[in-house]
């Protein structure tokens, strides 16, 4: 059985290879994959990076899955685990939003083991909108690497926005001709903040759980 790692992005950093959110991340999601391919034998797996073109800083040329997959090319190249890490995989996906990034790996997912990273705040809601969307097995598991001013918000504001974009998702994923209109608040929002650029790249995640 084929297995398949997704990966889901939260913004383009700065620089992704020092920005500590996303070391966390992407070292935590190496060493899992690393260890269930060893351990269950997976001949050829597929890392797939989820993320669109949110970068902050002009040109805004790059996205979060080509970013992610820039430090995570770097992780697989070390000497140590080159040997490991010379048959895995790599796919991006140009999504800006978690269901976009589901609804459009379905076709590639098919029956395949599907294993979701995401950031931990997150991780009820991914799995219920990935138990909606795929027929595969699958296994979602929250990683708790954000550091950053949204990560320490008062848990009843993260859950009401978990909640409030649950109800969104849902009405997407049944009818996906919605997605259009969603993927333009997002593009507004994101204008809004390439318009007051920060170095800190918690604040495109901060205005999402004060609106």
């Amino acid at each position: 059985m084929k297995t398949i790692f997704y990966l889901q992005g939260y913004g383009v950093p700065k620089n992704i290879l020092t920005d500590e959110n996303y070391n966390r991340y992407l070292n935590f999601c190496f060493n899992y994959i690393y260890d269930y391919v060893l351990r269950h034998k997976v001949a050829m797996p597929l890392i797939v990076f989820s993320g669109g073109a949110t970068d902050l800083f002009k040109p805004y040329k790059r996205t979060e899955a080509g970013e992610m997959a820039r430090l995570f090319k770097k992780l697989v190249s070390r000497p140590d685990v080159r040997k490991e890490t010379v048959n895995w995989a790599y796919q991006g996906i140009n999504s800006l939003s978690a269901v976009e990034g589901l609804l459009v790996s379905q076709k590639l997912v098919g029956s395949s083991d599907l294993v979701i990273f995401c950031e931990k705040t997150r991780e009820t809601r991914m799995l219920y909108l990935a138990k909606k969307i795929f027929s595969a097995s699958i296994k979602v598991e929250g990683v708790d690497f954000d550091s950053s001013s949204r990560r320490y918000l008062d848990l009843d504001v993260i859950d009401k926005k978990e909640r409030k974009d649950l109800e969104k998702e849902l009405k997407i994923i049944k009818n996906p001709k919605l997605l259009l209109g969603y993927r333009q608040e997002k593009l507004k929002r994101l204008k809004t903040l390439r318009q007051n650029p920060s170095k800190d790249i918690s604040k495109f995640f901060l205005e999402e759980y004060r609106t």
